[in-house]
């Protein structure tokens, strides 16, 4: 699995939560960089029984990927939708990562999300 990079230089809305419980927080942000780990599904495919987001979530916690993304600013995790092709019914990148301060360090197999 490979670390994809996402940088975001636009306005947007960020909603945040430390745990299931709390009440989401929604504070607006200028830009920031996120590193994580990105896979290409759909949302007929993660509702057919064959989903890939919660094997990435699995690994995500049981092999400790988080640590091994370089750069962190906070212990914080984002998750990040990207690229969709059509609408809800099209293809769409799932990053699971956290905010970096800079893409320096990232691994040579490394590609944008």
């Amino acid at each position: 699995m490979t670390i994809a990079v996402a940088l975001f230089l636009v306005s947007c809305t960020i909603f945040t939560a430390i745990t299931p419980c709390d009440s989401p927080c929604v504070k607006n942000e200028k830009s920031f960089l996120v590193a994580g780990y990105s896979i290409r599904t759909s949302n007929a495919g993660e509702l057919s029984g064959r989903g890939r987001i919660g094997e990435l979530w699995r690994r995500f916690q049981q092999q400790t990927l988080s640590a091994s993304i370089p750069n962190r600013i906070d212990q914080n995790v984002v998750v990040v939708y990207s690229n969709y092709i059509t609408d809800e019914r099209g293809e769409f990148n799932y990053m699971l990562g956290a905010r970096v301060s800079s893409v320096r360090n990232l691994p040579p197999n490394s590609r944008p999300g």
